[in-house]
């Protein structure tokens, strides 16, 4: 089992994006968040 694990995301959703692609085109589907997200809408993208 693959996870993609990420941290210090302040709010920047362009490498965001980046990032959660990158996990993608190597089939990770499990994502773990360690925190700094910043704001309520980050948040709902990564639920997405």
């Amino acid at each position: 089992m693959k996870f993609l694990i990420i941290s210090d995301i302040h709010d920047n959703l362009i490498n965001l994006e980046k990032c959660l692609n990158w996990g993608r085109d190597r089939e990770i589907v499990n994502a773990i968040c360690c925190g700094d997200v910043v704001n309520s809408e980050t948040l709902a993208y990564l639920f997405e």
